[in-house]
């Protein structure tokens, strides 16, 4: 069962690779960060409706305006919310 151990300390592996390939691969230049083996894609900016960020914000905040000042408006004039008038 334990016939392939290797004595003295040698490993299984050491004999594995190829002298011609470890030159290889160390004869190569390092890879850098600044390296890309994908082709470079340009993020595409995602809007909806054509609008940026900011003008959906302001959209929002426009339309949460206009929704409480037309139920503030309805309450009153249906008479189930009277305006505290001195």
């Amino acid at each position: 069962m334990y016939d392939n151990i290797p004595q003295g300390g040698t490993s299984p592996f050491e004999n594995d690779l190829d002298d011609a390939f470890l030159t290889n691969v160390l004869s190569e230049s390092p890879r850098t960060f600044d390296d890309n083996p994908f082709e470079e894609v340009e993020p595409t900016e995602k809007r909806f409706l054509g609008l940026t960020a900011w003008q959906r914000l302001f959209l929002s905040i426009l339309l949460f305006v206009n929704v409480f000042v037309i139920g503030i408006l309805c309450l009153l004039f249906s008479g189930r919310m009277v305006p505290p008038l001195p």
